[in-house]
């Protein structure tokens, strides 16, 4: 079978992906490349999906191509363009009210065992996973790494203010991936206005938990996590305060 040719911008390319063929700005960077249409139909899920002249699929070098909103709208998920960022979202999207660490607030006071430590982070380039191989870009995490000097070597205390600003603490918590054969597990506590409000252990194979806690009216939230053994990391996934 004969496969038809076309040629037209690569800066092109990157808009009519999520947009399809109309309103792209080409850019002054753009080049005239060869592209092949002999993709003839796409399936998800086994349903047989409806190709249009605007959602075309084509190959080139080797690459099949779909536009991404074709694909994320037959899985049934939204699907968003943030020209300020120029970031595509695909999925649930953060609120415009959320707090995150790292971008919006910045810890207050942080404690920790000699050997252990704390990461926070917005949107970081190296995302974590959970022990489910679930991927995330924002995150809080302690780590328990081996040491020599005992139980009093594995703990984590880090405080973030909230002066009445948040209503919830929301997110996932769990083990990541980083230890996932560890026999070791691991204690969250959190804190709110120095009252306990929260109190899980999380064990091997344990799957991540939804975290939604009221922090109403509080002036900060603490988080204490502790291991009982070495070589063990605890996750808070896309862990943010919602006003």
């Amino acid at each position: 079978m004969k496969s038809s040719k076309s040629k037209f911008i690569a800066g092109f390319v990157a808009g009519s992906l999520l947009f399809g063929a109309t309103g792209v700005y080409a850019g002054s960077s753009g080049k005239l490349i060869e592209v092949f249409y002999n993709v003839k139909g796409i399936t998800v899920n086994k349903t047989a999906q409806k190709l249009s002249e605007d959602n075309k699929p084509f190959l080139y070098n080797g690459t099949t191509y779909v536009p991404l909103r074709f694909v994320a709208e037959a899985l049934k998920l939204p699907v968003k363009w943030d020209a300020s960022t120029q970031t595509v979202y695909i999925g649930e999207t953060e609120g415009k009210t959320d707090i995150y660490p790292e971008r919006d607030i910045q810890h207050s006071n942080a404690q920790t065992a000699y050997w252990s430590r704390y990461e926070y982070a917005y949107n970081a380039n190296e995302p974590i996973e959970d022990n489910l191989g679930n991927t995330y870009t924002s995150f809080l995490r302690f780590e328990f790494p081996r040491n020599d000097n005992g139980s009093d070597s594995r703990w984590v205390h880090i405080q973030f203010p909230l002066n009445g600003q948040a209503k919830k603490v929301v997110g996932k918590v769990g083990l990541t991936g980083k230890y996932r054969d560890s026999g070791a597990s691991v204690t969250l506590r959190i804190l709110v206005d120095d009252r306990e409000a929260y109190s899980e252990t999380f064990k091997p194979g344990d799957f991540p938990k939804d975290l939604a806690l009221d922090v109403a009216h509080a002036a900060k939230v603490e988080f204490r996590a502790t291991a009982d053994e070495e070589n063990i990391e605890l996750g808070l996934f896309d862990l943010h305060f919602e006003k």
